[in-house]
C-alpha cells in the first residue's frame, strides 16, 4: 500500500525516495547530525521529519536541523490524528529509528526496544528500518531482518541502498515481524479464548 501524503505536502514526484525519521526532533534522536549526513544523498532521495507533536521553523533547534541538510531535508511540523499515522508512514520508503548513547541521556531511552512506537508503525506498514544498534531494537532487525543497524550516521546511506538493494525482502520481513511481534490482537483473542473457558 501506498499513500501520497508527503508527495503532496511537499510537491515532491512520486520517484523520490523518501526516508522518513518520524518522531521527535530532537538532540536525543541526533537530529542534527542525521540532517547534515544527508546533505550528500543523492537528489532522487529526501529526508522528511515528521514531529509528534506542533513545532515551529522559529525554534533555534529547528532551524539547527533545517541548515544542517544544506536545506535539503524536509519538514512536516503539524502532527495528525494517530488514525492518520499510517498515512504518513505509507507515503515514505524506508523508516529510521535513531538515538544517541545512553551515557548522554540516561538508559531510558534504550529500553524500548519493542515499545517504540514509530517502529511499529513502520513495520506495520511494511517499511524497512534503519535502526540504531542499541539493544532492543538490534535483537528485533537481527532476527527477522526487516532492516540494517547502524553505529553511526555516516553508515546510514550505505544501509539505505542495501534495503533498496532488496526491497521487497526487507518490506517482507517488515510484516512477518509486525505480525509475530506487534500484533497484540493475536494475544488478546489467546486471553479472551482462556476467559471464556472458565
Amino acid at each position: 500500500k501506498k499513500s501520497n501524503y508527503f508527495q503532496d505536502l511537499f510537491s515532491i514526484k512520486d520517484n523520490i525516495v523518501v526516508i522518513l525519521h518520524s518522531g521527535w526532533i530532537h538532540g536525543v534522536m541526533l537530529s542534527e547530525e542525521l540532517s547534515k549526513s544527508s546533505r550528500n544523498w543523492p537528489e532522487n532521495w529526501r529526508l522528511v521529519f515528521h514531529e509528534r507533536m506542533k513545532r515551529s521553523f522559529n525554534e533555534d533547534y529547528i532551524q539547527a536541523v533545517l541548515n544542517a541538510s544544506g536545506g535539503k531535508a524536509l519538514f512536516s511540523l503539524n502532527p495528525v490524528d494517530y488514525d492518520r499515522v499510517d498515512e504518513i508512514t505509507l507515503s515514505s520508503k524506508i523508516g529510521i529509528v535513531l538515538y544517541d548513547k545512553p551515557k548522554k541521556w540516561g538508559t531510558n531511552w534504550i529500553s524500548l526496544g519493542k515499545g517504540s512506537g514509530k517502529i511499529a508503525h513502520y513495520l506495520r506498514c511494511g517499511r524497512p528500518i534503519l535502526c540504531s544498534n542499541l539493544p532492543g531494537f538490534k535483537e528485533i532487525v537481527t532476527k527477522y531482518k526487516c532492516g540494517i543497524l547502524f553505529d553511526n550516521v555516516d553508515e546510514i546511506e550505505s544501509g539505505i541502498n542495501q534495503i533498496l538493494d532488496d526491497y521487497e525482502y526487507y518490506s517482507v520481513n517488515a510484516l512477518k515481524c509486525y505480525e509475530n511481534e506487534y500484533e497484540f490482537s493475536r494475544f488478546f483473542d489467546k486471553v479472551l479464548t482462556k476467559l471464556r473457558q472458565k
